[in-house]
């Protein structure tokens, strides 16, 4: 039976913990040994992942962060096609996966370690950074979750790139019932109000831009286009309701 990393006496020193991890085990034997002892999250699936320009999507900007962190437990989604519908396991058993499980054993030290990767995984956020999806880097993912989890660390992969977008829950909480009543409307896009960059993060703000009869509407505009008698009751308490602001 495989031991979880074939310990040799080799230690990498990592955010005060030591892994002995000298000499991992080969690819098969790898995968051998998850296969028959897997964790807890190896049968879940990669979920098909929404876009930022869904219907009914709309954010109040972005920022993003390189060499930083992604916790690889939330990670929920793939923009790469092949690995949707996959379990975690049924990843890490594709053919695809052989030339990264040959690195883990060639460097293990590369999903320890804290410094920035070349080039680094990238991930993405729609709902401010509780769940991820995959940009690039999808092998590295697989395996790193499987190794640091097997490792008995935390799985946190460093040195990594997020884009996280900001969610504008009050335009998404509103957009269907508007929708109903405005079929007609559309989401053209966003006017970037400002960027920031400040160090390894760089912010824009957006401002959601709408045409509707062939008038272009901002935010504030489709929030207060004049109230159906559905909308009424609870909108009343609003000044600029039933006023179109041009």
């Amino acid at each position: 039976m495989y031991s979880v990393l074939h310990l040799a006496r080799a230690t990498y020193p990592f955010r005060g913990e030591y892994l002995a991890c000298g000499n991992p085990p080969m690819t098969n034997d790898f995968r051998t040994m998850i296969t028959q002892n897997p964790p807890a999250f190896a049968r879940s699936v990669f979920l098909d992942a929404p876009r930022p320009e869904d219907a009914g999507r709309f954010f109040t900007g972005l920022f993003t962060e390189n060499q930083t962190d992604v916790d690889l437990s939330r990670v929920r989604t793939t923009r790469n096609p092949r690995y949707r519908g996959l379990s975690w396991l049924g990843a890490l058993e594709s053919p695809d996966m052989d030339g990264a499980l040959e690195a883990l054993t060639e460097n293990p030290g590369y999903y320890i370690s804290g410094s920035a990767k070349d080039p680094a995984p990238r991930y993405a956020s729609l709902d401010g950074g509780n769940t991820w999806e995959v940009l690039d880097g999808m092998k590295r993912t697989v395996v790193g979750r499987f190794f640091l989890t097997k490792s008995g660390l935390p799985p946190v992969l460093y040195g990594v790139e997020r884009v996280v977008y900001l969610p504008d829950q009050e335009l998404e909480r509103e957009w269907p019932d508007i929708l109903a009543h405005y079929p007609a409307l559309r989401h053209s896009g966003y006017d970037v109000l400002a960027m920031r960059r400040t160090g390894a993060v760089s912010r824009e703000t957006w401002r959601s831009q709408f045409t509707l009869d062939g008038e272009t509407l901002d935010k504030a505009a489709v929030l207060a286009l004049p109230c159906p008698p559905a909308r009424r009751a609870w909108k009343r308490r609003l000044p600029f309701c039933g006023m179109l602001t041009k």
